[in-house]
């Protein structure tokens, strides 16, 4: 997973706001809550709005917040 996420990283854009939510979920489902959110707070903070990994990385930073 780390290897894919730093491949997608590289790669930047929408194709790290998809995959890297992706891989966010990965570590949440496997118990890593904490990686996850730094994931999603990665891709929320870039300029990639309307990416549908971007705005489902918001939705679930929120989730966690609540």
């Amino acid at each position: 997973a780390e290897e894919a996420l730093a491949e997608f990283r590289a790669k930047g854009g929408i194709d790290f706001a998809t995959a890297g939510y992706g891989l966010g979920n990965y570590f949440f489902t496997h118990g890593d809550r904490e990686r996850a959110a730094a994931i999603w707070r990665e891709i929320a903070a870039q300029p990639d709005w309307h990416a549908f990994g971007h705005i489902a990385a918001e939705a679930e930073l929120a989730r966690m917040e609540h």
